[in-house]
C-alpha cells in the first residue's frame, strides 16, 4: 500500500492510511482456517488447532491484557505492604496437598511431579522469617472435571502471612 496517513482518532491507533496505490505481492491459496475478525463462531477445538491466529483476534488478546494487569495490580499493592515477591518450585517429589491428583512427569530418570500449590513452601518462607510472600506462578490439578469451568493447569495469586493481628491485616 501507498498513501498518505492522516490522523483519526476515531480508528484504532489514531491514524489511517489513505490509499492511493496497492499491488498484490501474493495470493493466498485458500482463506484462513478461522475467522480472525470475529464475524463467524468458529469451534473451541478448530480454534485451539490454529492458536497463533486465533491469538490474533482482540477479544483472545484482551484477555492476556487483563491477566497483566490484575496481576500487575496484585504485586505493586502486595510489594507496597511489605511482601516478598518468591518463587517456589514447580518440579516436587511428592504431593505437598493432601487428596489432589498429581501429574507425574520423569525428571532425570525419577518419577517427579507437577506442584498443585506453593502453600507448603510459603509456609517454609513464613517459618524461616519471611513474614510476608507471596507468588503468581501456574499450579497444577490432575483431576478430571465433567464442566468446561473448571482449569487442570490456571495462574495462581498466593500469599502468606505470618501474624495477623486482626481482620484489617
Amino acid at each position: 500500500l501507498e498513501g498518505t496517513v492522516r490522523k483519526d482518532e476515531r480508528v484504532k491507533g489514531g491514524a489511517e492510511l489513505e490509499v492511493s496505490e496497492l499491488r498484490v505481492l501474493s495470493k493466498s491459496e485458500k482463506p484462513l482456517p478461522i475467522d480472525i475478525a470475529e464475524k463467524t463462531e468458529t469451534n473451541f477445538e478448530h480454534r485451539f488447532d490454529h492458536r497463533v491466529l486465533d491469538l490474533r483476534r482482540e477479544r483472545q488478546q484482551a484477555i492476556f491484557r487483563i491477566e497483566g494487569t490484575l496481576c500487575k495490580a496484585y504485586r505493586e499493592f502486595l510489594s507496597s505492604e511489605g511482601f516478598i515477591e518468591v518463587r517456589t518450585p514447580k518440579i516436587i517429589a511428592t504431593g505437598t496437598e493432601g487428596g489432589a491428583s498429581l501429574f507425574p512427569v520423569v525428571y532425570f530418570d525419577k518419577e517427579a511431579f507437577l506442584a498443585q500449590s506453593p502453600q507448603f513452601y510459603k509456609q517454609m518462607l513464613v517459618g524461616a522469617g519471611f513474614e510476608r510472600v507471596f507468588e503468581i506462578a501456574p499450579v497444577y490439578r490432575a483431576e478430571e472435571h465433567d464442566t468446561p469451568f473448571h482449569l487442570n493447569e490456571y495462574i495462581s495469586l498466593d500469599l502468606e502471612m505470618g501474624f495477623i493481628e486482626s481482620e484489617l491485616d
